[in-house]
């Protein structure tokens, strides 16, 4: 019930977006992904099917945009009900223009709520993030704190190839992204979890993309015990966009 409602707002979010008058649309996303199991940040939240629907509404020139986005097990519910989340978050992102035209810097507020536990307002989260959009690499790094469940900071830098690069191989839709994570989650920095994903974005019409997509999550042993450090995932990611 709680996904189908999500669901249901992330679309009349976005139909909303793109009807508010023909000449100037709000652009606006809904996604649907649905993955083997749940891993953030190398913590293996769900080890069953999860569907996670979204949606985004970008404000214009402002440089804001709005997010929601949910985490619902499709099985197994009596043990992972705990771990259903729905998200809001507001954004801000901007290019620094002459001053270095590849590379944009912004900043975000992320409200994580879990319906199914008692946690009071869930938890706060603040980033703040810079990207560069290189000839042969595309990278970035972002610092993210939790003001309440984990009392800490995320650190994360992340690589992945450019479109002009991967537009030469015969898969158009192809992308890689690489990422590494530092924390301070336990009072002291050290590692968190290395991730790899792989995904190709098939575009289906005008509005409409989806495609496969697969990664891999290495944790500290401390997240998940020893025997559980690596885990594998995969699943199909739609986007419907203006």
């Amino acid at each position: 019930m709680r996904f189908r409602l999500s669901l249901a707002m992330a679309s009349v979010l976005a139909v909303g977006a793109v009807s508010t008058g023909a000449a100037a649309p709000i652009p606006a996303t809904v996604g649907l992904d649905i993955v083997s199991q749940y891993v953030w940040r190398g913590w293996k939240m769900t080890d069953e099917v999860t569907v996670q629907p979204s949606a985004s509404l970008d404000l214009g020139p402002s440089g804001f945009s709005l997010g929601l986005w949910g985490s619902f097990a499709s099985q197994n519910r009596d043990l992972y009900d705990a771990a259903d989340e729905l998200d809001f978050s507001v954004a801000y992102e901007r290019g620094l223009g002459a001053l270095w035209n590849p590379v944009t810097v912004g900043f975000g507020y992320t409200r994580h709520t879990f319906p199914n536990l008692d946690l009071d307002n869930g938890s706060n989260e603040a980033y703040l993030r810079a990207d560069a959009a290189l000839p042969m690499l595309n990278a970035g790094a972002s610092l993210a704190h939790d003001f309440d469940l984990l009392d800490g900071n995320y650190l994360e830098g992340h690589v992945s190839p450019p479109a002009s690069l991967l537009s030469q191989l015969p898969l158009p839709g192809l992308n890689l992204e690489l990422g590494l994570g530092v924390s301070d989650y336990d009072q002291s920095w050290g590692f968190q979890d290395f991730k790899g994903v792989l995904s190709l974005n098939l575009p289906l019409g005008p509005w409409l993309s989806a495609g496969p997509m697969a990664g891999f999550s290495y944790s500290d042993e401390a997240l998940n015990g020893p025997d559980d450090k690596g885990n594998w995932f995969a699943g199909l990611s739609i986007r419907a966009l203006n």
